[in-house]
């Protein structure tokens, strides 16, 4: 996917007059569902992630997720208004359980554990 961000055209999304590029690639692997996602360009820093979930029972899943960001950048303001940035590389990982009743309600359950800084950036 390319996804174009200029004046008028995704602003929200980063940086402007930036092009940036996506991917997914979806497997499926005896009862698990793989998915393989990437994101690169000039309005956001690089990252790549993965998730899978494994079918239990008829009505039930256990997915989990993990995603690595390259170049992630912190700013930080001191007491004198001085502005500094740092960058790091950060990841992020997700565990969680879907079920879906007879009557097609679905309850999720899930948790996210992210680094500090990653955290701090939400």
């Amino acid at each position: 996917m390319v996804f174009p961000v200029y004046n008028d055209v995704n602003d929200d999304f980063g940086t402007v007059k930036g092009l940036n590029f996506a991917g997914k690639l979806y497997l499926l692997l005896y009862d698990t569902d793989i998915d393989v996602m990437a994101m690169t360009g000039k309005s956001r820093t690089s990252r790549v992630g993965m998730d899978f979930s494994k079918k239990h029972y008829h009505q039930s899943r256990n997915p989990r997720g993990v995603c690595f960001y390259h170049n992630q950048k912190n700013r930080v303001i001191d007491s004198q208004g001085n502005i500094s940035e740092s960058k790091f590389d950060a990841e992020s990982y997700l565990l969680g359980i879907r079920y879906l009743t007879a009557s097609d309600t679905t309850f999720i359950l899930s948790t996210i554990e992210m680094e500090p800084d990653l955290a701090a950036l939400k």
